[in-house]
């Protein structure tokens, strides 16, 4: 999950405890100017101390989550109660703070009590907005790694004056045989042998090929591995690959490829 990861710590241990206290500086809810006002202190002074409290116990709860994050089976569920958790430890450590100041004036669990519950109804906006962000990142890059790696098999077939002639993903090339000048590219549409004809050399496509997982198993042909159904020598003893897709031609394999093709089927 991205929220273990250590930027989410750190937005979390930094964006939390600052937007409750610039929100409770502008807006004041929960009448905390009176609740702050005891004491020598003032509002001002209590408020960031307060605030160092809460960021010293997010920065601990943070840290803890990064460092078992190896250790833990992560879901929605279990990170929604550890937000939670994390409001009421941050509470109960303010809490002790408010309670040893005002001088027993009150109990510290009806201090905690306060803390708890007005930590929680301002915490809540920023821990929104910080799941929201980082989930939307997350997806975003799921998807930018799903195109790339769709990128990263499709392979681009040029002609001889380099312009772009055909665009296809490697597994449904079955094979490509070269004749004369140029290539016929047999592949799979639909379930369909299909071939397409490309006006190129097969030493200039032989990298991009070879790259894609299509071997070289003629001077004339290369193979997909992944359509060789078996090898068998035909009538004058020539090592042949037979393919599993219906309709295509036997695939000569030369000597000095054979051991390759071997090994891959």
């Amino acid at each position: 999950m991205a929220y273990l990861d250590w930027p989410s710590a750190i937005l979390h241990a930094i964006m939390v405890p600052l937007f409750t206290y610039l929100f409770v500086i502008i807006y004041q809810p929960f009448d905390m100017n009176g609740h702050l006002s005891f004491g020598t202190f003032s509002f001002m002074a209590h408020l960031s101390i307060l605030y160092a409290i809460f960021t010293g116990s997010m920065t601990a709860t943070r840290a803890l989550l990064f460092f078992m994050r190896n250790r833990i089976s992560a879901s929605n569920s279990f990170y929604a109660a550890w937000c939670i958790g994390e409001i009421i430890c941050s509470g109960l450590f303010m809490a002790i703070y408010v309670s040893l100041a005002m001088s027993g004036e009150s109990s510290y669990f009806s201090v905690a009590r306060i803390t708890i519950g007005i930590d929680a109804a301002i915490a809540i906006f920023p821990y929104a907005l910080l799941f929201f962000s980082i989930d939307f990142y997350r997806r975003h890059r799921e998807e930018e790694d799903e195109k790339m790696e769709e990128k990263a098999t499709l392979v681009r077939f040029y002609d001889e004056y380099h312009k772009l002639k055909f665009v296809i993903a490697s597994t449904v090339i079955v094979y490509i045989r070269s004749e004369d000048n140029y290539l016929h590219i047999y592949y799979l549409d639909q379930q369909k042998l299909k071939r397409q004809i490309l006006r190129s050399s097969m030493r200039s496509q032989e990298e991009t090929l070879s790259r894609h997982g299509l071997v070289r198993c003629h001077r004339s042909f290369f193979v997909n591995p992944a359509f060789i159904q078996l090898l068998h020598k035909d009538a004058n003893g020539a090592l042949v690959a037979k393919l599993s897709q219906e309709g295509c031609e036997g695939i000569p394999i030369s000597r000095k490829y054979k051991d390759e093709i071997t090994s891959l089927i």
